[in-house]
């Protein structure tokens, strides 16, 4: 790397707050004290990726299937290769994010992605959009080996991107259809899929509620709510 010192940037995907029970800006601290230089979130980019979404399907003679979700795009190779073709050719907010952040902090960083989804370590197999894919049960891990276990307890520190629009924080709650039946159902009938971009979300709940800890009511949901009043 030409004598260039390594930069280490974490990219938080939008669910965090269903998973740590923290101030956001508590979890930029604790990742900072992991080593990380740069923390983001990956929502800053979700304005972007809806723009491209909105210029492809207006450019789409039928339905658009979303690229967000890697255990949708995985079925559709394996069982429903004939959509492969309905298949959306805009990149995900991770792989988004990815190009951002390695543009803009060079080829000499160490770009970490943190989510509740362990199938976008295979996502990122196939798209090499990122150095790392770490789940958050697996942060909070490392968090704990550090010493790090009452994040409520830490000063904040603001994250080092922008979001323009609080309402893509939320992206996974207000977009596309979500849980096995139904993502199964549209697979099955391409006509149930509805004009345009097509969301679809193989998890109940999609991401925020997979991000919550098992045993969690669900009632818990309203933290992603709250997180940034506290």
């Amino acid at each position: 790397m030409n004598g260039e010192k390594e930069i280490l940037i974490a990219s938080l995907a939008p669910s965090y707050p269903a998973y740590f029970k923290c101030h956001p800006e508590q979890l930029v601290t604790a990742l900072k004290l992991l080593g990380f230089q740069h923390v983001e979130e990956t929502a800053s980019v979700v304005g972007e990726a809806v723009e491209m979404r909105t210029l492809e399907s207006s450019k789409s003679a039928g339905p658009v299937i979303g690229s967000s979700c890697p255990r949708i795009a995985e079925e559709i190779r394996n069982g429903w290769p004939r959509l492969q073709e309905l298949m959306s050719a805009v990149p995900s907010p991770m792989e988004l994010h990815g190009r951002t952040l390695r543009g803009r902090y060079g080829i000499g960083s160490i770009i970490t992605f943190f989510s509740p989804c362990p199938w976008k370590a295979e996502e990122n197999d196939l798209r090499k959009c990122v150095d790392e894919v770490v789940t958050f049960e697996k942060l909070e891990e490392s968090l704990l080996e550090a010493g790090i276990s009452d994040l409520s307890t830490l000063k904040r520190t603001p994250f080092d991107s922008t979001v323009e629009d609080p309402v893509h924080r939320l992206s996974p709650l207000v977009m596309g259809v979500h849980g096995f039946d139904e993502c199964i159902k549209r697979l099955d009938d391409p006509d149930l899929l509805a004009e345009g971009y097509n969301e679809l979300l193989w998890c109940s709940g999609g991401c925020f509620r997979q991000a919550l800890k098992q045993g969690t009511s669900d009632i818990q949901i309203q933290r992603i709510f709250d997180a940034w009043e506290e």
